[in-house]
C-alpha cells in the first residue's frame, strides 16, 4: 500500500518536505561550521533542483548560487559538472533535475521518510504501552 493511502493526513508531498528539511539542516550546519570544511555544492545544487522540481518550477544558475551561497562562477562550474553526468538538464541558464537524478533522490527521500514513519510508529506504540501500564 502506498504511503498516501496509509497516511492520508500527511502533507500532500512528504518527499518535498523531506528534501526541504535536509536542505534546511545543511544550511543550519553551515551557520555553525565553516562550509569550506564540510561544503558539498554539488549535493546542495541537486537538492535545490529536486525541491524546485517537486514544486513544479525550474531554477536558474543565479538562483542556485543565491540559495547555496556560492559565486555564480563556481555555481556554473558545478552545474556544468552535474549536467555532464546526467544529473541536471540545462536550457540556457535554466536548470532542471534530470529524470535519473530525480529518481535517485526520490528513492533516497522515500527511504528516509519510511524510516521516520517507522520511528514515529514505534514511539506511538511505546507511549500506548506505557499509558496502558499506568491504568
Amino acid at each position: 500500500m502506498a504511503w498516501r493511502e496509509q497516511y492520508p493526513a500527511i502533507a500532500p508531498d512528504p518527499l518535498l518536505k523531506q528534501a526541504e528539511t535536509v536542505f534546511s539542516q545543511r544550511q543550519a550546519r553551515c551557520s555553525i561550521i565553516d562550509p569550506d570544511f564540510l561544503g558539498e555544492p554539488g549535493w546542495d545544487i541537486l537538492l535545490c533542483a529536486y525541491i524546485a522540481h517537486r514544486k513544479g518550477t525550474n531554477c536558474s544558475q543565479a538562483t542556485f548560487a543565491s540559495q547555496i551561497g556560492l559565486s555564480l562562477e563556481v555555481t556554473k562550474r558545478w552545474v556544468d559538472f552535474l549536467a555532464a553526468r546526467d544529473m541536471l538538464e540545462l536550457t540556457g541558464h535554466t536548470c532542471t533535475i534530470s529524470v535519473t537524478a530525480e529518481a535517485k533522490l526520490t528513492t533516497l527521500f522515500s527511504k528516509q521518510y519510511e524510516e521516520l514513519l517507522q520511528a514515529a510508529r514505534f514511539l506511538t506504540e511505546r507511549q500506548e504501552r506505557v499509558a496502558s501500564n499506568r491504568d
